[in-house]
Protein backbone atom coordinates (compact mmCIF):
# COMPACT_ATOMS: atom_id res chain seq x y z
CA UNK A 1 0.00 0.00 0.00
CA UNK A 2 1.66 3.30 -0.67
CA UNK A 3 1.39 6.15 1.50
CA UNK A 4 0.49 9.45 0.68
CA UNK A 5 1.78 12.70 2.15
CA UNK A 6 -1.27 14.72 2.72
CA UNK A 7 0.13 18.01 1.42
CA UNK A 8 0.71 16.46 -1.95
CA UNK A 9 -2.77 16.03 -2.28
CA UNK A 10 -5.26 18.77 -4.05
CA UNK A 11 -8.99 19.13 -3.34
CA UNK A 12 -12.24 20.53 -2.64
CA UNK A 13 -15.09 19.50 -1.20
CA UNK A 14 -15.71 16.44 -3.13
CA UNK A 15 -12.67 16.08 -5.47
CA UNK A 16 -9.03 14.74 -4.27
CA UNK A 17 -6.41 14.46 -6.72
CA UNK A 18 -3.17 12.59 -5.77
CA UNK A 19 -0.19 14.10 -7.75
CA UNK A 20 2.18 11.76 -6.30
CA UNK A 21 0.14 8.78 -7.63
CA UNK A 22 -1.51 10.60 -10.94
CA UNK A 23 -5.00 8.50 -8.54
CA UNK A 24 -8.02 11.09 -8.47
CA UNK A 25 -11.12 10.29 -6.64
CA UNK A 26 -14.94 11.88 -6.40
CA UNK A 27 -15.81 11.07 -2.64
CA UNK A 28 -14.34 7.90 -1.96
CA UNK A 29 -14.79 6.52 -5.82
CA UNK A 30 -11.55 6.63 -7.42
CA UNK A 31 -11.74 8.28 -11.36
CA UNK A 32 -9.66 7.09 -14.17
CA UNK A 33 -8.34 9.98 -15.95
CA UNK A 34 -6.21 10.99 -19.06
CA UNK A 35 -2.73 12.45 -18.43
CA UNK A 36 -4.29 15.84 -19.65
CA UNK A 37 -7.69 15.66 -18.00
CA UNK A 38 -5.82 15.11 -14.96
CA UNK A 39 -3.54 18.10 -15.22
CA UNK A 40 -6.33 20.18 -16.69
CA UNK A 41 -8.11 19.02 -13.59
CA UNK A 42 -4.89 19.49 -10.91
CA UNK A 43 -4.44 23.34 -12.67
CA UNK A 44 -8.65 24.01 -11.65
CA UNK A 45 -7.84 22.93 -8.29
CA UNK A 46 -4.55 24.60 -8.07
CA UNK A 47 -6.76 27.83 -8.70
CA UNK A 48 -9.95 26.96 -7.36
CA UNK A 49 -12.45 30.52 -7.12
CA UNK A 50 -10.30 31.98 -10.25
CA UNK A 51 -11.43 31.74 -13.69
CA UNK A 52 -8.67 30.38 -16.23
CA UNK A 53 -8.86 31.29 -19.85
CA UNK A 54 -9.04 28.39 -22.34
CA UNK A 55 -5.87 29.24 -23.88
CA UNK A 56 -4.07 29.34 -20.21
CA UNK A 57 -5.68 25.93 -19.58
CA UNK A 58 -4.10 24.95 -23.40
CA UNK A 59 -1.38 26.23 -22.79
CA UNK A 60 -0.35 24.54 -19.29
CA UNK A 61 -1.99 21.20 -19.70
CA UNK A 62 0.53 21.32 -23.22
CA UNK A 63 -2.41 20.22 -25.51
CA UNK A 64 -1.87 19.45 -28.96
CA UNK A 65 -4.31 19.00 -31.66
CA UNK A 66 -2.93 17.63 -34.86
CA UNK A 67 -6.00 18.19 -35.99
CA UNK A 68 -6.93 21.68 -35.70
CA UNK A 69 -4.62 22.26 -32.24
CA UNK A 70 -6.84 25.35 -30.85
CA UNK A 71 -7.78 26.05 -27.87
CA UNK A 72 -10.81 24.12 -28.73
CA UNK A 73 -9.61 21.06 -27.75
CA UNK A 74 -9.73 22.41 -24.23
CA UNK A 75 -13.74 22.26 -24.56
CA UNK A 76 -13.88 18.83 -25.52
CA UNK A 77 -11.30 17.92 -22.81
CA UNK A 78 -13.56 19.60 -20.56
CA UNK A 79 -16.66 17.61 -21.67
CA UNK A 80 -14.90 14.63 -21.20
CA UNK A 81 -14.26 15.60 -17.25
CA UNK A 82 -17.20 16.46 -16.89
CA UNK A 83 -18.71 12.81 -17.50
CA UNK A 84 -16.08 11.19 -15.95
CA UNK A 85 -16.61 13.65 -12.82
CA UNK A 86 -20.55 12.17 -12.70
CA UNK A 87 -22.22 14.08 -9.54
CA UNK A 88 -19.33 16.52 -8.67
CA UNK A 89 -19.05 17.57 -12.48
CA UNK A 90 -21.65 21.05 -11.62
CA UNK A 91 -18.32 22.09 -10.24
CA UNK A 92 -16.47 23.37 -13.28
CA UNK A 93 -18.17 26.26 -14.03
CA UNK A 94 -18.60 27.64 -18.00
CA UNK A 95 -17.59 31.15 -17.75
CA UNK A 96 -18.95 32.35 -21.23
CA UNK A 97 -16.34 33.87 -23.81
CA UNK A 98 -13.51 33.38 -21.07
CA UNK A 99 -12.52 29.89 -19.81
CA UNK A 100 -13.62 27.66 -16.85
CA UNK A 101 -13.23 28.06 -12.97
CA UNK A 102 -13.74 25.26 -10.36
CA UNK A 103 -15.65 26.12 -7.57
CA UNK A 104 -14.79 25.43 -4.29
Amino acid sequence: MTMVNPTNVLKNSRISLHPDTCQAFVGKKKVTLTITEFKLLAYLLENAGTTLSRAALFEHCGMTNPISGTVRTVDRTIHLLRGKLGKAAYLIKTVRGVGYRLEN
